[in-house]
């Protein structure tokens, strides 16, 4: 399994804290792991942002509408280390989530739905 993940794993950074990942509601497309950095895990209807509509869609440049310290909302916050994402490809459900970047810089090691599902999903 370690060698099958080593294979697909891909790097993502995103430049911006404030930067929205993906939006609870989105179709779920990956698994992230923390390479560097922080993300907040933030709910709707807690917190001021509207799902991006019904239109499957990568990470985005998004600034979300509170201090990425401290928004509305929080349900948690993950360091380096930890993963999120699995939950919707595991279920076939959409997001359950908004992730926020914390801080500028971070990076994320991704593996996509379908290689998730070969090589991860039981």
């Amino acid at each position: 399994v370690k060698r099958e993940l080593a294979a697909v794993l891909m790097f993502e950074g995103h430049q911006r804290a404030g930067t929205v990942l993906f939006s609870q509601g989105d179709k779920g497309t990956s698994w992230y792991i923390i390479w560097k950095g922080s993300v907040n895990v933030v709910t709707h209807g807690k917190v001021g942002l509207s799902p991006r509509g019904g239109t499957p869609r990568g990470p985005s440049s998004v600034t979300a509408p509170h201090p990425p310290c401290c928004p509305q909302g929080l349900v948690a916050t993950l360091h380096e280390g930890d993963d999120f994402g699995q939950l919707a490809l595991v279920n076939d459900a959409p997001r359950a989530a908004t992730i926020l970047l914390r801080e500028d810089n971070c990076h994320f090691l991704r593996v996509d739905k379908q290689d998730f599902n070969r090589i991860l999903k039981v």
